[in-house]
């Protein structure tokens, strides 16, 4: 049985036995997320590759949500306890 030829490596696409052992994750976790839309993807006759550009960008681009949304958060956290803080009007004692 010969193997089937894969697209050319030096586009930098990634099978999704290669993107699973690179996530960490089972193949049928890739195809899910695949599914969704979360990894970008293209499908090239029966099978599916993902540029690593396209996916190093996508994990870029969630770094920097989950950053900003913890900031965002430290800014709330920051005016609540300042909110809630004694207030005194008289000075210090």
């Amino acid at each position: 049985m010969s193997e089937t030829p894969r697209p050319n490596v030096s586009l930098g696409l990634l099978t999704v036995e290669e993107l699973a052992a690179e996530l960490q994750i089972s193949v049928r976790g890739v195809r899910r997320l695949i599914a969704v839309g979360e990894i970008p993807a293209l499908r090239i006759g029966r099978s599916w590759y993902c540029r690593r550009e396209a996916l190093l960008a996508r994990f870029r681009a969630a770094e920097t949500r989950r950053h900003e949304r913890k900031r965002h958060d430290q800014a709330e956290i920051d005016l609540v306890v300042r909110a809630l803080a004694p207030h005194s009007t008289s000075g210090p004692r």
